[in-house]
């Protein structure tokens, strides 16, 4: 049984469609549902702002007429991506039309927003947020966001932190975490009572979801483990160079020697290093 929200619940397969900043459009968003893929298109994409009711009301027929003629293979719900940030002053015109069509997702960037949240919420729909960095999953987490897309280095006119697998699975561990302990804590918060007394219905159902929401998560921790044990001492090893007349300094370090040793002697070879870069650029005269 899936435990993902509705309408993520029903996807054949875990995948969505790139809002890709003026290249989607209702035809390419509508072309990836019927193919069993989340299509998604940012609201920014509409000019002038007039359009984005347009597109959405296509949207939501032409995917309305397809479910109806094929209910046993309906397509994947549609998603708008909004920039959240203060900077984007259609947010407030676009977001009213995404809760009068009921957008199913909506992918927020640059910012996350409680009233956006709520207001997504307040008709079913899901959020998932755009994250660079764990600090801003944290924060989208604490904001109410039921998912996070993690961005990493590399994509196209993205700037993000997350270059490393390291940092991926940190930000994996604690989505694990803040999900396990919501569902835990709404589940033994419904079924108090029937902590009390093991003969009632449903305390061996909760039980055993306890149990299995357990033995996942320390899988998953696990799995996390031996990627993060892998992945780190194969950065570590790697040994940085620079050609021999960039001029770069490339501090070392001793082997064994503690992190305040280290940080030390680090110091000490830059401070050296700009000394003799300012005295081969003015060299002091000999006193005579």
């Amino acid at each position: 049984m899936s435990r993902l929200p509705a309408p993520l619940d029903r996807l054949p397969f875990p995948v969505i469609g790139a809002p890709l900043f003026i290249i989607s459009n209702p035809r390419l968003v509508i072309a990836q549902c019927i193919a069993a893929v989340v299509g998604s298109m940012p609201a920014l994409n509409a000019r002038p702002p007039e359009q984005l009711e347009e597109w959405l009301l296509e949207i939501t027929q032409a995917l309305a007429a397809y479910n109806l003629a094929n209910p046993q293979a309906p397509a994947a719900p549609f998603a708008i991506n909004q920039i959240v940030h203060k900077s984007n002053g259609r947010l407030e015109h676009d977001m009213g039309l995404c809760v009068k069509y009921k957008v199913p997702i909506i992918i927020t960037s640059l910012g996350a927003r409680e009233d956006v949240n709520a207001a997504v919420h307040s008709y079913g729909g899901v959020v998932l947020h755009d994250v660079i960095h764990n600090k801003h999953a944290h924060k989208a987490i604490e904001k109410g966001a039921d998912g996070l897309i993690a961005v990493a280095t590399g994509l196209l006119s993205t700037t993000s932190a997350m270059a490393s697998h390291a940092t991926a699975e940190s930000l994996l561990i604690f989505v694990c975490l803040s999900k396990f302990a919501q569902a835990l804590a709404d589940t033994v918060g419904g079924r108090k009572s029937n902590l009390l007394s093991p003969s009632r219905p449903g305390f061996q159902g909760f039980t055993m979801r306890a149990i299995f929401s357990i033995l996942s998560l320390l899988i998953v921790l696990i799995i996390v483990g031996l990627l993060a044990k892998k992945q780190w001492p194969a950065q570590s090893s790697a040994p940085i160079t620079a050609p021999a007349d960039s001029g770069v300094l490339i501090p070392t370090t001793i082997p064994g020697a503690t992190p305040q040793q280290q940080s030390l002697q680090i110091q000490q070879q830059v401070k050296e290093s700009l000394d003799a870069a300012i005295q081969q650029a003015h060299p002091v005269p000999d006193d005579k």
